[in-house]
């Protein structure tokens, strides 16, 4: 009984730590303009872009502007992992290019991520949350691949 009840004081908890944070998804923009959505970010990744609403930081109006050396962009990652922002462009919204690197790739990693986005000008901030994962790599000599076709 115990420990239903403090799963169920943690999972309260959680989701009210989620319902603070803003909305953001996870896109990937392809050469031919089509918008593939995820549901994750992707650990040794560079094409992935997060949409998230800048209003609330105090960013300038206007479409494709580039505003990424106003922002800073800080997580609560796990230890190995870096999530670097590479750009910040304003349109429909506010879109964030990043890179995901991990310096172990032989360590998993799957878990919310924290993401602080603040206006460097300003100093208004926002929070959002997402899923980071990676899959722990193995030597791959010993991964077997077979074709279909052969």
């Amino acid at each position: 009984m115990r420990n239903f009840i403090l799963t169920l004081s943690l999972l309260g908890s959680t989701l009210a730590g989620v319902s603070s944070a803003a909305p953001a998804s996870i896109v990937k923009v392809q050469d031919s303009g089509d918008v593939l959505g995820y549901s994750e970010l992707y650990t040794e990744s560079a094409w992935q872009t997060i949409l998230v609403d800048g209003a609330g930081i105090g960013l300038p109006s206007g479409n494709d502007v580039d505003v990424t050396g106003q922002l800073e962009l800080t997580s609560d990652a796990p230890s190995g992992v870096n999530v670097s922002l590479d750009s910040a462009t304003l349109g429909a919204g506010l879109a964030l290019g990043v890179t995901v690197t991990r310096a172990d790739t032989s360590v998993a990693v799957n878990r919310p991520v924290t993401f602080t986005l603040k206006n460097t000008a300003t100093g208004q901030s926002m929070t959002f949350m997402l899923p980071v994962v990676g899959t722990a790599e193995q030597d791959t000599s010993l991964i077997q691949t077979v074709w279909a076709d052969e």
